[in-house]
């Protein structure tokens, strides 16, 4: 049985998402670990696993060749036992994606409280799914309450949570979620 470390959670994360402030990394984490780990210079600071850039918004971490095969190593044993739970509900997940697009799309077009009212609605639909989908792995436990953190902030009608590719928003963490479950499914096979 695979441990899921914090370690681990933040490969897994960096190996989905690609580039990642510290700050944005902590939504990758339960809420019991986010600060001791994000603080913890010993995680991050491991160079031989992670590289560190300066951008414009600040430093943001990828996985050097090391970290990406520590992080498919470490999961291996994970995935394999997670492998008959997380593709039936991939394909539910998927099931739901194009109706996304199109609440988003239409949100794009016209940023008005009816179209980001059809999100909170659309989450409505699919909340019970991704609770489902966080229990299948302790890789995505976290997921749930960065939609519903998402969510909150649009019935706040602070809209920039429908889609910034910036914040944790609704339809990036969604395109991360589709993203991690796409490579935990083909990693198991």
């Amino acid at each position: 049985m695979t441990v899921v470390t914090p370690e681990l959670r933040i490969l897994h994360a960096i190996r989905v998402a690609g580039w990642v402030s510290a700050d944005r990394l902590g939504a990758w984490l339960p809420a019991t670990e986010r600060t001791a780990t994000i603080d913890d210079e010993s995680v991050l600071g491991n160079d031989s696993l992670f590289t560190a850039t300066r951008t414009p918004r600040g430093e943001v971490y990828g996985l050097t060749a090391l970290g990406r095969s520590e992080a498919s190593d470490r999961l291996a044993g994970l995935l394999d036992s997670t492998r008959t739970a997380t593709k039936p509900l991939l394909a539910e997940f998927e099931s739901f994606d194009r109706r996304l697009k199109v609440v988003v799309t239409a949100f794009q077009r016209d940023r008005s409280d009816a179209n980001a009212r059809a999100l909170v609605d659309f989450h409505g639909e699919v909340d019970e799914l991704l609770e489902r989908i966080a229990d299948s792995t302790p890789l995505w436990t976290a997921y749930p309450g960065r939609f519903r953190a998402a969510v909150d902030e649009i019935a706040r009608q602070n809209w920039d949570f429908v889609a910034s590719p910036l914040l944790d928003s609704y339809h990036t963490v969604w395109h991360f979620l589709h993203r991690d479950m796409r490579l935990v499914t083909e990693e198991a096979n």
